[in-house]
Formats: structure tokens, C-alpha cells, sequence
């Protein structure tokens, strides 16, 4: 069986600015700068809600590398100037902080990248 699912690993292209509905559910927009080849990057749309936007907005900043699982969604709205516009965004479920862990002048850290694991199950060819 398929499923949509997507992972990506790139860096925030500006502060995580987190938001809050009209219900009290915390959510934040953001734009995930993916490379595409060694000169180009492709520039994504991503949502992230509750506890995930939470993480983001505490933890990353403008630039900060992550790695996301999400499914992708597509929705339409109606432009304020006239017009049907359709939008494709990641729905984040998952973050991997992906940058190394600050030193401390007391504590040294070391880092080991994460890798993301996926099944034969789950790849589409």
C-alpha cells in the first residue's frame, strides 16, 4: 500500500514565527530551503502544528538545518485581488534537529548526524 509521505532535509530559510488559532492550537508557516544540485536549491512550503511548531520556535532559527516527515497537501483559496490560487505544502509531522549542539565553555558535546531509515514497503517503485 502507498501512502503520502515525504522526507526532506534542508534549512529554514527565516525564524519560525509560531502563531496561534482562534481555538488555541499553536501552528507555524515556514519555508524549507532543500538543495537541489550543488548550485540550487528548491525552496518548500511546510506547516507544522502543536507540539511541532512548539519545538521549531524554541529551538531553530534562521538557517538551522532539519530534517522533516510530513505528508504533502494541496488546497485552493481565493486570491483578495480575484482568482483561485492552489498552494502544495508539507504538513510537518515529525522534526530531526539536524545542527551540531552548542558547546559550553563547562560541558564539550559531541554530535552524530541522524539518518532518516525507510522501508522497502514504503518506496513507491
Amino acid at each position: 500500500m502507498f501512502r503520502n509521505k515525504v522526507l526532506l532535509v534542508g534549512r529554514l530559510t527565516k525564524d519560525i514565527e509560531l502563531k496561534k488559532t482562534t481555538s488555541g492550537k499553536s501552528v507555524c508557516n515556514f519555508s524549507l530551503a532543500v538543495q537541489k544540485t550543488k548550485d540550487e536549491a528548491i525552496f518548500v512550503n511546510c506547516v507544522a502544528w502543536e507540539q511541532v511548531a512548539t519545538t521549531l520556535s524554541q529551538f531553530t532559527h534562521k538557517g538551522s538545518k532539519v530534517g522533516i516527515e510530513g505528508r504533502i497537501d494541496v488546497r485552493s483559496y481565493e486570491a483578495p485581488e480575484g482568482g483561485k490560487r492552489v498552494l502544495t505544502e508539507v504538513i510537518v509531522e515529525t522534526i530531526e534537529l539536524l545542527d551540531p549542539k552548542q558547546q559550553t565553555t563547562d560541558n564539550v558535546e559531541t554530535y552524530v548526524e541522524p539518518t532518516f531509515s525507510i522501508s522497502d514497503d514504503e518506496l513507491p517503485f
